[in-house]
């Protein structure tokens, strides 16, 4: 049998995350329900330029 353990996060480190758990859980949902407008807003926080 395999054992998994969960170690919480200290305070110090969670607040200094881009994303806390509630945002996480949301783009999870997102994703699973609409993987294009997941993928579509992720897309805009990147720089797409030509060379």
């Amino acid at each position: 049998m395999i054992s998994t353990f969960k170690y919480p996060i200290p305070t110090e480190i969670t607040a200094h995350t881009l994303v806390n758990k509630k945002q996480y859980q949301q783009d999870y949902q997102l994703s699973l329900e609409d993987p294009d407008d997941f993928w579509r807003e992720k897309g805009q926080i990147v720089n797409w330029i030509k060379p």
